[in-house]
């Protein structure tokens, strides 16, 4: 219950009611007015958490010390600068602000990776298998979270929204799966 309410959003009830989503919690639908407030934050959390990374990344790039990661790595900081460009346009075309206050629960876990990273310094192999763990789960949560937009972004009909959350899902899916390559071939070598 306290990890969920870490990730979760403020947002207000809408007072109008329309065949909607079920809200089972209240045992009531909720609006398209609702689910556009829901989408929007949400889809903050993905652009906190993508901000957040982008500053912490060249840190890890660093640290980094097999080359196949750091490869990956910058390659996951120019994704994540692609991502954000579409996160930026996504809110432009919803005519909406990102909402970064309230967005801790993504941002803990990189900073959890961070800190990993820093505890292990000097020591490689220790040092590169935390980033390539903490990478992975980050990369999970953002499929999944892109995932859910996806659904909400389906079910408002928001048409080229759900191209640009689709594409940053795809990125975060290739991401992922590198961070996997990159794990069996170093855990192959040492």
């Amino acid at each position: 219950m306290v990890l969920l309410s870490i990730f979760r959003c403020h947002w207000m009830p809408v007072k109008s009611v329309s065949l909607a989503t079920m809200d089972p919690q209240n045992n009531r639908f909720l609006g398209k007015s609702a689910l556009d407030d829901v989408f929007i934050c949400q889809l903050s959390l993905v652009y906190a958490a993508k901000m957040h990374l982008i500053d912490r990344l060249p840190a890890l790039i660093a640290q980094a010390a097999f080359p196949k990661l750091r490869l990956a790595l910058e390659e996951d900081l120019e994704d994540s600068q692609k991502q954000m460009a579409s996160l930026r346009e996504l809110f432009g075309l919803l005519n909406a602000t990102a909402r970064t206050e309230h967005c801790l629960g993504m941002n803990a876990i990189i900073e959890e990776a961070h800190g990993q990273v820093l505890f292990f310094d000097g020591k490689n192999y220790e040092s590169d298998m935390s980033i390539i763990f903490y990478m992975g789960v980050i990369e999970h949560m953002q499929i999944g979270a892109g995932r859910m937009l996806n659904l909400i972004a389906r079910r408002q009909e928001y048409g080229a929204y759900t191209h640009l959350v689709e594409q940053t899902v795809d990125m975060s899916t290739d991401n992922a799966n590198l961070f996997n390559l990159v794990a069996a071939e170093y855990v192959r070598k040492n």
